[in-house]
């Protein structure tokens, strides 16, 4: 898997560099002979499109769509060798999503919480998001997560690794998936229609939506990909901000399906991409 870029503004090279690893990857075990699916696509939901949209006075769609396809044409003339590049307004995607967020409802992962929140007076609106939300209980996934980290983290970058463990060493605290917007992933839940998913739990399910859809197309089966047992591998690459949704959220949501999924193995983090002193 290669990291959803988010669908807000063009690409950059950091974008390349933190990306190039997934393509070399791929090409390597195709080369010798193993089964590969690589798979990624457009970030295309949550508050910097659904705020940019609003400053030009048009859909959050126009400016997911404009950079969607700019980002595919990229891809295509930079020769990157994705068996599907897809997008988190795909339709077959937010059903699938749906799918796996009541998965971990009903298993008991996901709980409804009261906050306080600031709210203007004079606009009569709240400045976040509304005082009744939906939570991860990502705490419930320390020891797991532990564990797993301790038995593959020497195939990790450094950079992976310490971030990984400075949120372990914390605790894992657990976290709102719903946002009060009107552009991303309805919340499959009576009382919530005006709450959407979290691009964090949207986007990192997308890995697995792609091998579904995919697998669907070719005949195949994606649990061979996803499931124990099956003698599988998952590489995820991508920038060093990406590490903690990768190492620590993706693996929360698979266990949290109870469904033997198995867990991220390689995790390759690649650093920042300077040029003059900026990013």
């Amino acid at each position: 898997g290669g990291a959803w870029p988010y669908a807000n503004s063009s690409l950059h090279l950091g974008h390349i560099a933190g990306l190039m690893s997934g393509d070399v990857l791929a090409r390597y075990y195709r080369l010798k002979g193993a089964n590969v699916l690589y798979v990624s696509g457009s970030d295309t939901h949550g508050t910097p499109i659904t705020e940019r949209a609003r400053k030009e006075g048009v859909n959050p769609k126009e400016i997911a769509s404009k950079y969607h396809e700019e980002f595919s044409e990229t891809f295509k003339k930079l020769n990157f060798s994705y068996d599907l590049y897809s997008k988190t307004y795909d339709p077959y995607h937010e059903e699938k999503v749906k799918e796996l967020f009541l998965n971990l409802y009903k298993n008991g992962y996901i709980y409804e919480k009261i906050e306080e929140q600031a709210y203007c007076e004079k606009c009569q609106k709240f400045l976040q998001d509304r005082d009744i939300k939906l939570y991860l209980k990502l705490s419930a996934f320390q020891k797991e997560i532990e564990e797993h980290t301790k038995e593959v983290e020497n195939s990790w970058r450094i950079n992976a690794r310490n971030e990984t463990w400075k949120y372990l060493k914390q605790g894992l605290k657990d976290r709102a998936v719903t946002r009060d917007l009107n552009w991303g992933i309805e919340i499959p839940l009576p009382g919530y229609d005006d709450k959407r998913m979290y691009v964090w739990i949207d986007a990192v399910l997308g890995y697995l939506t792609d091998t579904m859809k995919l697998c669907e197309e070719k005949g195949l089966d994606w649990q061979e990909f996803w499931k124990e047992g099956n003698n599988n591998k998952i590489y995820m690459c991508h920038g060093k901000d990406n590490i903690v949704f990768h190492s620590i959220i993706l693996n929360a949501l698979l266990l949290g399906q109870k469904e033997n999924y198995h867990l991220v193995d390689t995790i390759v983090s690649a650093e920042y991409l300077n040029f003059n002193d900026q990013k």
